[in-house]
Parts: C-alpha cells; structure tokens; sequence
C-alpha cells in the first residue's frame, strides 16, 4: 500500500490594502509596456526559428500538394480526328466556334495517327525538384474507331523542336523517346522554385485505339512521389490508329477552316 503525499498547506494572502489613485494610474501606465515587450519577444522567437529551420533540411511546400506541377499547354492531331459514329454538324457542315480541334474533341473525336502535345513542367517546391521519369501508362486498348473520318488542316504544328520526344503505343511499354534512345532512366530534370521547361512530345498509335495518362516520378528534400498528367477533366488522353474502313469521310476546306466536305472512293 502506498503512503500517501501530504498535501502541502493552504497559503493563506492576507486582504491587499486598498489602493490609492495614483497607484492605479501607475499600473495602467505600465501596461502598454509590458505588452510591447511580449510582442517583440515572439516576433524575435519567430525569426530565430525561421533562420533555423532555413539552416536545417530544405523546405518542400508546394501548390496543390506536389513539388512540381503539370500543364498541357496545346495538344494537335497531325492526323485527323475519328469519330465512333455518325458526324453531326449543321447542314453546311460547318463547324461552328474558332477551335476546330476543341469543337470536334466535344464531340467525342479522337485523334488519329499521331498526337503532338507540350506539357509544361514547373517547380514549386522551396528546395527544388528532381524529376527522375515520365512514363505513359495505358488504361485501356481497343479496335481503331472505324465510324467517320475527319480529315483536319494543321494549324499550329509549326516546325519540329530539335527535343522533340517521341512515344510509340502499341510497340510494347511505352516510353519516351528522344533521338530513338529512351530518356528516362539514365537523365534527370532538375527544377528550382518557380522553374520551368517545356517538353514536346508526339506519340503515335500502332493498330489499336489507346487511352492513357502520364506519371511523373519526382523527388524533394530526400522523398519520392509520383504525380499524374492527364486531359480535361481528369480523363486520360485518347488516339486511335487509322482503320482499314470508314462509314464515311470528310476532309475540311484548307480556303474556309470549319468547313468539311464529303469525300468518296476512298477508304
């Protein structure tokens, strides 16, 4: 059984006497002091600790969660667009809007052939981050679309970027590819707080209809992560290889852009 702990005795404070007037006054005088003295120790306090965690492992504080972040500046078919089904247009067959490519992606169109795309990758984390791969991931595979053939003017292809990259779908795993050699593992991109680079990318589809996303594997301050890159929406990107038939075909007017035409005797 334990002893119990005497309790310590009750101090007992005798009344204060009252205080006078001017006792008041100078305690009231004496109070804004008092806090002006607290504040300028907790600010002190803040800038010490600031200046050692600045001395101490590298902060990694990014915008949306990730030390790096994603965006596809454009995406162009090189190809043409398909359509599952029947092409729905005005009775001109004019597509209406200033962005062909984005009135026919509304519609369900996917890119056929080849797809270039510049994704844009900045760094957002205070001790910079290394990205160490860029992978396509396919999610899904299937016939080539065979329901109409839309063949499109190229608007802003422009000329080939000396890096351009380039990915093969259907031709095993796919990577990217730079000179014919894989890029990733072996090279690293290295990006500092607010840093950019931008990457041109073309990827062709080999017999199939392919839908897929990127995964970009980074590492910050000692720890590794993953980040996705997909289209609008959070969807995976989508392009579909040239079928052997089409239900129908129409190719635009290179004179008046939107304006598509009815194409026979050909495949």
């Amino acid at each position: 059984m334990n002893a119990r702990t005497p309790r310590p005795a009750r101090r007992v404070h005798a009344p204060a006497p009252p205080s006078s007037r001017w006792d008041r006054l100078k305690r009231q005088a004496r109070r804004p002091l008092v806090w002006l003295v607290a504040t300028l120790g907790t600010a002190l306090a803040g800038v010490v600790a600031a200046l050692v965690s600045q001395a101490g492992a590298p902060l990694v504080e990014a915008v949306g969660g990730d030390p790096v972040s994603a965006v596809v500046a454009s995406s162009e078919s090189l190809g043409g667009y398909a359509l599952p089904g029947a092409f729905f247009v005005s009775p001109d067959r004019t597509v209406p809007g200033d962005s062909v490519p984005g009135y026919l992606t509304a519609q369900g169109a996917v890119p056929v052939g080849v797809l270039r795309m510049v994704v844009v990758l900045e760094g957002r984390g205070r001790g910079g981050v290394r990205i160490t791969g860029i992978r396509p991931v396919v999610v899904e595979r299937g016939e080539a679309l065979s329901g109409t053939y839309l063949q499109c003017c190229v608007y802003g292809a422009g000329p080939v970027d000396p890096l351009l990259m380039e990915v093969e779908l259907g031709a095993g795993p796919p990577v990217l590819l730079l000179g014919g050699r894989p890029y990733f593992p072996g090279k690293n991109i290295d990006l500092d707080l607010n840093e950019r680079i931008t990457l041109n990318v073309e990827f062709s589809a080999a017999r199939h209809r392919y839908a897929w996303y990127l995964e970009v594997a980074f590492t910050a301050a000692g720890r590794a992560g993953t980040m996705r890159i997909t289209d609008a929406g959070g969807r995976p990107f989508a392009l579909t290889d040239r079928a052997a038939r089409y239900g129908a075909r129409f190719a635009e007017d290179p004179a008046q852009p939107g304006l598509f035409t009815a194409v026979t005797g050909h495949r």
